[in-house]
């Protein structure tokens, strides 16, 4: 077992953490390694020889999109008009886990845990971060941040007017993060039915925020849930 232990006060990028972890796992058979200053211990375990494949942000769409389509979501036509409609496999599988009914704003985040421990599961906690606090600030993080890539991922799975300045705002806000991926869904919302998914993007006013962010140096590329 080892330990990698840094000062308190060393001011140490979630990045360079990382490569002095993967060094120090170069030279031993097996490491249990924890970092003394992280919120929560991090525990990293690897044996030596063993082929590590770093997640590119291709992959980690890839396995979102999946988990959403064959768990999460069902994509419903009416008059024309797409919707992406919580399955009622995954309420009944809510219902289940929490023990009783859950709602909307309660499914949302039960859905965004899922999504983030699903993706973790399949890359690990120390290439996928979850709930990265966005630089110089204690009440802004990040759903899910891809330390290989410098990408920053949320997930939106409500109307995605009332997330989409905020979320580009925490990305040009953090030097680290190059990229932001937003995932959405077609949302219906409100008594006149209106939607908010592909077609809000596809807005002036959202296309020329797009392209201000990259003043910034910060891709913004928004991803349906989907399909």
């Amino acid at each position: 077992m080892a330990f990698l232990v840094f000062p308190r006060r060393t001011k140490l990028t979630s990045s360079q953490a990382i490569t002095h972890l993967k060094e120090l796992t170069d030279h031993i058979d097996l490491a249990i390694i924890y970092i003394s200053f992280s919120y929560h211990p991090i525990e990293f375990k690897s044996c030596k020889g063993a082929e590590t494949t770093l997640p590119d942000d291709s992959e980690v769409i890839r396995v979102v999109k999946e988990f959403c389509f064959q768990n999460v979501f069902e994509r419903k036509t009416q008059g024309g008009v797409d919707r992406d409609d919580y399955k009622q496999s995954w309420r009944d599988h809510a219902k289940k886990v929490k023990g009783v009914e859950v709602k909307e704003e309660g499914l949302t985040k039960f859905t965004t845990l899922a999504i983030q421990d699903e993706v973790q599961r399949k890359f690990g906690i120390l290439d996928i971060a979850r709930e990265r606090k966005v630089e110089g600030s204690s009440q802004l993080s990040f759903d899910l941040w891809n330390t290989t890539e410098g990408t920053a991922l949320e997930i939106c799975l409500g109307p995605i007017k009332n997330e989409f300045e905020k979320d580009v705002l925490k990305g040009i806000l953090d030097r680290e993060t190059t990229k932001l991926v937003i995932f959405f869904r077609e949302y219906g919302y409100g008594t006149a039915g209106n939607t908010y998914g592909k077609r809000f993007f596809e807005q002036p006013a959202q296309r020329e925020i797009m392209d201000r962010a990259s003043i910034y140096k910060l891709k913004v590329v928004p991803i349906s849930l989907i399909l």
